[in-house]
């Protein structure tokens, strides 16, 4: 029985290589152990699987640990790869409306807040105790409340760790 399917596995080791630079099983399992955000991470991208169990157990966990390190994301929220959310982040929408789209390599200070359905561009920094409420350019800085772009176009070699692609799925249709 396969617990994981291959998107969930990949973001995971995505995510691994991003805060230790390998992916191997005993970094997997130090990180885990070590890192707040690594755990919570795992056990997002845990939560659409195929699999019931591991599906409702990752559900279960993840709403523990949000509490746990004030971790606060709307269900329908989509996350790129090679994201860092740092602790007491807020992503939520109005009503039942679309959540936030973050894209890829997007780091997100302490204290932040992205409100309404906005979209992140590639290559986002949003400084601590931002209050995002309206799209992010890619290569964009983001800092202040409201937040505001404060630098564009911003350097790529700001990555660390690389990790190839894997491709967001299409937001579903809105009726």
């Amino acid at each position: 029985m396969n617990l994981t399917d291959a998107p969930a596995r990949d973001d995971i080791r995505s995510d691994l290589f991003r805060y230790t630079g390998r992916t191997d099983t005993r970094a997997l399992l130090r990180c885990y152990r070590q890192n707040r955000g690594f755990r919570f991470q795992v056990w997002f991208r845990l939560v659409d699987v195929p699999n019931p169990l591991l599906r409702r157990l990752a559900r279960w966990r993840r709403n523990r640990l949000a509490e746990r390190y004030a971790l606060h994301l709307h269900p329908k929220t989509q996350i790129g790869n090679n994201c860092n959310l740092s602790q007491f982040t807020t992503i939520g929408a109005t009503g039942d409306s679309r959540a936030a789209i973050i894209s890829d390599y997007v780091y997100i200070g302490p204290s932040v807040g992205l409100v309404n359905d906005i979209t992140s561009g590639n290559d986002v920094m949003i400084g601590a105790g931002a209050v995002v409420i309206q799209d992010v350019p890619d290569n964009a800085t983001v800092v202040g409340t409201p937040g505001r772009v404060i630098q564009r176009d911003a350097p790529p070699e700001r990555r660390k760790t690389l990790w190839p692609l894997v491709p967001m799925p299409a937001a579903p249709a809105q009726p």
